[in-house]
């Protein structure tokens, strides 16, 4: 078997960069991938531009006015250039949709996994009970034995050392 990557894993491969670099660019950090391809300005460059420029702040940004973009877009682009917007924010959409819901199934998962251990760890330690109960008896019967020790040694003491007159 060789080593060359099939077309499936390859895909997974850049579908997990691309997530990654959207999550990164959604949360403000910077791409985990250096490469050119999978970037979030290659994926979406109308997230970091605004206004296509350097005027504006990315649609993202807290201080973003819709109002204002959308009458920039209106009033200095050509309907083919709208329309091509449009597709490109709807394809968005649709990533960044599929994405998400990948992201929730992805952490239902962990979640899940996570209640069906801590159900065993309670299995577990509930099983312990009897068997700390059992240990607590065997770790006692020795301190029983020192007692009756200590209380009889006295008199055998007594009676092994010879009175002196």
């Amino acid at each position: 078997m060789s080593n060359v990557s099939t077309p499936t894993s390859a895909t997974a491969d850049d579908k997990a960069r691309r997530v990654r670099d959207l999550l990164s660019s959604y949360y403000g950090n910077q791409p985990a991938s250096s490469s050119g391809t999978g970037t979030p300005e290659a994926v979406t460059p109308s997230r970091k531009g605004g206004f296509g420029g350097s005027r504006g702040s990315g649609l993202d940004s807290a201080a973003f006015d819709a109002d204002r973009y959308l009458s920039h877009l209106l009033h200095g682009t050509r309907l083919d250039g709208l329309l091509s917007k449009h597709v490109e924010m709807s394809t968005e959409i649709k990533v960044l949709d599929s994405d998400m819901q990948m992201l929730v199934y992805e952490n239902y998962n962990k979640f899940i996994s996570a209640t069906d251990t801590i159900r065993s760890m309670k299995s577990n330690v509930d099983g312990m009970d009897s068997n700390m109960h059992e240990l607590k008896t065997v770790i006692g019967m020795p301190f029983q034995h020192v007692a009756i020790v200590a209380q009889v040694m006295p008199c055998l003491l007594a009676a092994a050392t010879p009175a002196s007159d």
